[in-house]
Formats: C-alpha cells, sequence, structure tokens
C-alpha cells in the first residue's frame, strides 16, 4: 500500500518530497528502502511526542498528511495505535494543513473507546472506507460520512525481475503439461498466538489438498510468502514446501528470495488462481487480474470481494480450512472454475482502480480528465 502511495505521489512535481514518520532504526531502514526520508520521532513519552511533532511539522513545511489506515483504526491492532494516528490527524489539521485517512477496513466489532475520538474528528479531515461493508459499520459507529473506495494498493504497478520470469519460466512449463497453476500462502497469523493446534490443523490441511491436487487433478503450486519481515510467514512456508513428499517437487515451486510487492504482484500475474492468507496478497492477485480463494480473518475479505462481485464460496475461515477434506473440495471447485472467475475479475477491474484513485484525490491527484481523455487517471499519470 505504502509502495503504491509512494509512486503516485512521485507521479507529481518533482520537488515533491515524501518523508515518513518512524519509531527507530528498523521503521528508518524500511523508509529508506520505500525512497521515503525518514522523520523519526519519540514514539513514547505524550508531551516529548507532540512536542517533537510540531516541531517536525513546522520545520519541514508539511504541505499535507497521509493517515495509511489499513486495518488499525478499528482497533483491531490495539486502540493505543488508532488514537494516535487520528490524534495525528487533528494536529496537522488544526494548522490547515490537509490530511487524508487512506482507504481503511473497519471490523464488525471495532473498539468502543474509539468511538468518540471518531465522532469528534475534525471535519475537515479526507476520510475514505475501503468497502462497502466497512463503511456502513464506520458510519453507523462514527456518526460521521466517508468516502467509499478500494484499497490503495490497486494502484501499484508490478515490476518484473529475475525471481518473477524464473516463476513464469516454470509456470509455463507446467501449463504446457495441461496443468493449472495455483499460488498457495497461509502463516501462523490466521491464530491467536496462543493457537498453535489450528495452525498445525492447517498445515496439514494444505499437506493433504496439494498431494490429492497435484496427483488426480492436474494442478501445480507456487508456495509464495508475502510478508518476509521478520516473523513473517517465508520460513514456515520454506518449511512447509521443504516436508512434502519427494513425489511432488516437479509440480511444486518455493519462491524464497526476498522480494518487493510490486514483483510478488509480477508474480501473481503468471499464476492461475491464488490461494490468499494475506489480504494485500489477496489485493495484488485481483489487481493483476488472477481470481482469488482466501482464508478470512479480521472481517476483511468480504468487502474486497463485494467490489468485484465475487461469490462467497471463496471464503473460508481458518478454523473450517483446518479440516482437510474441506479445504480439498474447495481448493479443488477453485481450481475448475477459474475460467469465468477470471472474466468476472477482468470485468470489474478498471472500476476497482478507479475507485482507489479516490483515495488521493482531494490532493489533486487522479482527478477525472475530459470526457475524451483516454485510459485510467493511473496510466495518465504514470505516462
Amino acid at each position: 500500500m505504502i509502495t503504491a502511495v509512494a509512486d503516485a505521489l512521485r507521479a507529481g512535481p518533482q520537488d515533491r518530497k515524501i518523508a515518513a514518520l518512524t519509531d527507530g532504526a528498523i521503521a528508518d531502514a524500511a523508509a529508506s528502502r520505500l525512497g521515503l526520508q525518514a522523520l523519526r520521532l519519540p514514539w513514547e513519552g505524550e508531551d516529548r511526542f507532540w512536542r517533537s511533532l510540531s516541531k517536525c511539522l513546522r520545520r519541514e513545511r508539511v504541505r499535507a498528511v497521509i493517515i495509511v489506515g489499513a486495518d488499525v483504526l478499528d482497533g483491531g491492532y490495539g486502540s493505543w495505535i488508532a488514537k494516535r494516528l487520528l490524534e495525528i490527524g487533528e494536529l496537522a489539521a488544526a494548522r490547515d494543513i490537509p490530511v487524508v485517512i487512506l482507504g481503511f477496513s473497519f471490523k464488525a466489532e471495532p473498539a468502543d473507546e474509539l468511538r468518540e475520538i471518531w465522532s469528534r474528528l475534525n471535519p475537515a479531515i479526507s476520510v475514505h472506507v475501503r468497502d462497502p461493508r466497512s463503511l456502513e459499520r464506520f458510519q453507523t459507529f462514527s456518526g460521521r460520512t466517508a468516502t467509499l473506495v478500494t484499497d490503495c494498493a490497486f494502484l501499484l504497478r508490478e515490476q518484473a525481475g529475475p525471481t518473477s520470469r524464473k516463476v513464469g519460466s516454470w509456470a509455463d512449463s507446467q501449463r504446457e503439461r495441461g496443468r493449472r497453476v495455483l499460488g498457495i500462502n497461509f502463516h501462523p497469523q490466521l491464530f491467536d498466538s496462543v493457537d498453535n493446534d489450528g495452525f498445525r490443523r492447517l498445515d496439514e490441511a494444505f499437506r493433504h489438498a496439494v498431494a490429492e491436487l497435484v496427483h488426480r487433478h492436474a494442478m501445480s503450486f507456487v508456495i509464495l510468502p508475502h510478508d518476509n519481515r521478520p516473523g513473517g510467514e517465508r520460513t514456515t512456508l520454506a518449511t512447509f514446501a521443504a516436508n512434502l513428499d519427494e513425489g511432488l517437487c516437479e509440480q511444486v515451486l518455493f519462491v524464497g528470495e526476498d522480494i518487493g510487492p510490486a514483483e510478488i504482484k509480477a508474480i501473481t500475474g503468471q499464476l492461475d488462481g491464488v490461494v490468499a492468507g494475506r489480504m494485500h496478497l489477496a489485493i495484488a492477485s485481483l489487481g493483476a487480474g488472477t481470481p482469488v480463494f482466501a482464508l478470512t480473518y479480521k472481517d476483511k475479505f468480504e468487502g474486497l470481494f463485494d467490489h468485484f462481485g465475487l461469490p462467497s464460496w471463496l471464503l473460508a475461515s481458518p478454523d473450517a480450512a483446518g479440516e482437510p477434506n474441506h479445504l480439498l473440495g474447495l481448493v479443488r471447485r477453485f481450481g475448475e472454475t477459474l475460467g469465468p472467475l477470471r472474466l468476472q475479475v477482468a470485468r470489474k477491474l478498471p472500476e476497482v482502480r478507479r475507485k482507489a484513485e479516490r483515495n488521493l484525490e482531494t490532493l489533486g491527484l487522479f482527478r477525472r480528465a475530459d470526457p475524451g481523455d483516454q485510459g485510467t487517471a493511473a496510466e495518465r499519470v504514470a505516462k
């Protein structure tokens, strides 16, 4: 998401400086990898933080503040971070700095302690919600309006690299043998941290499904990590791939390279379908025109699939997917209906991209051109 937004901002005036508020060396390095200036603040200690932020806004002559809402503004990962982000927006808006909250999801049971801050949030702040279900929940909870958008990550442009070309060549070789090629991603964070048994069942269910689908249904698989940060799923999926039966090695490819989101999107575009346990892997896949079967969490995927008009059977809870024959049946059905699903995604994708552009329209980006102009706003900016 941040990569897509930064790229869109860079398409504007060349003297535009893009920075990220950070809290330490790890965040500084992450900002640097994205080509952003790191503005480190002391996040612990209320008075110290706000004094530092106030000085930063003046010193850097900040012209706009963009808050990445994602899935944290409903308190799903703790109310503290949600409050802090909203209060940053309040401080900037009080200084007449334009503030945009990028499209976020809002779960069915948000943290009640956030109700007050949402209800009194400065009306000058542009609030965007990334799916219809979240929008209804948010407006009921907060009593304020918001703009319906899709996730900014739909603006991400794929970028081929050595790894994506390797995967593409392998996938083509599998299809030449009459096989369909699916991506697979799942991870322990789909369960509560204490529920090791739940993830063990899911891991075993995937082992069963992969073996059956390779041997009996002419499918091949790309094991695709998405979160390469420490604690992400790369190690877990490497273990999963290494422990598969040796007879599957020619039909299963593990992607172990540390690659960025643009190249991951390039990989998904070369697959026939993706079984996704990460929201932004699903978005990358759909954005590349590739159908998705998703393992759901935190009420996020339902609204995403609404944008594409995709059927609800493409969503499964991690607990349900942990039953081997149930997962096998769902993935087999997914593989058998890839053709019509791909057509459905293709029909909806232009509208989904236009809604993603709305996130940044209040900053003067992606405004609608005259009716005679050709191509999407994202394409025009890129040119």
